[in-house]
């Protein structure tokens, strides 16, 4: 599933802010957009990790993400003191 990339910098600040999506703040989104759009994305395409298609503006988990995924569930649980 793909999403729009200014989609990804909403759901950053609202989990980095630990607030609901409608209560984000417009230039906080702009700053995390813009930081994804320059920096980790592209590096997260060089690796494979995601696929981005520029002229769409969207991003997707690539193919081979699942290990990925299990790596993101163990992180989480340390940060829960599990």
């Amino acid at each position: 599933m793909a999403l729009p990339l200014a989609d990804v910098a909403n759901e950053v600040v609202a989990e980095e802010n630990d607030v609901a999506l409608p209560e984000t703040d417009d230039d906080e989104v702009l700053s995390v957009y813009l930081n994804l759009y320059h920096n980790d994305i592209p590096r997260l395409a060089d690796h494979d990790v995601v696929e981005y298609e520029r002229e769409k503006d969207v991003v997707r988990l690539s193919g081979d993400s699942e290990r990925l995924l299990e790596l993101l569930a163990l992180l989480e649980g340390d940060e829960d003191g599990t």
